[in-house]
Order: structure tokens, then sequence, then C-alpha cells
């Protein structure tokens, strides 16, 4: 299967949440750049792990760089939610974080 990558460099926001009742819901991250946004569908095991690996990654990053301003995980529902419309590019296979030190950007 082909690999398919979308660069949102610089991101300006991402959120994640779930439609559906439960048991049937369907997970979804979006990310914003200036007026663009692109939603893909990810599993909520996934999206689980994700969440687990940021909070880590943060405090990594935290840890090894203590002058940076400390970055925060905190979740704050009102401003997860996905926007309509909702219509997503693919179902997410792999994902991963990655951190420009030069930037300081996630």
């Amino acid at each position: 299967m082909p690999r398919f990558e979308i660069d949102v460099d610089p991101c300006d926001h991402i959120t994640a949440d779930a439609i559906g009742k439960p048991g049937q819901r369907v997970f979804y991250i979006q990310a914003y750049q200036d007026q663009r946004t692109i939603t893909i569908i990810i599993e909520k095991a996934q999206l689980h792990s994700l969440a687990i690996g940021v909070e880590q990654f943060l405090a990594q990053i935290n840890e090894q760089n203590p002058n940076l301003t400390e970055a925060s995980g905190d979740y704050v529902e009102d401003v997860m939610r996905i926007n309509p419309p909702v219509d997503p590019l693919f179902r997410v296979g792999e994902i991963g974080l990655g951190y420009d030190k030069d930037r300081d950007l996630v």
C-alpha cells in the first residue's frame, strides 16, 4: 500500500473527537493550518496511544529543555471538538510525533 503523508507545517491547532453512539463511534483528528482543515479517521486505541505519547513527549521535552516555556497537554473539551464539515481524507495506518528543537515545534 502506498504511503500517504500530509504536511501541515506549521500546524495552528490539532483536535480529536468522536462522533456517534458508544460502540458505534468514529474517531477523528483535525489539523488546522491557516484556512485549511485536514480531517482523518483514527482508531480509538491509536488515539489513546497518541494522547499518552503526547503527554510523555511534552514531559520529556520539558525535562531536556528546562529553559523552554512548559508545554501543556491539558484537555479542554470545548477546544477539542472537531468542526464540520467532517470529510476525512483517509483512515490512519500509522501516526507519529516529532520535535524540531530549532523551531521549538512538535
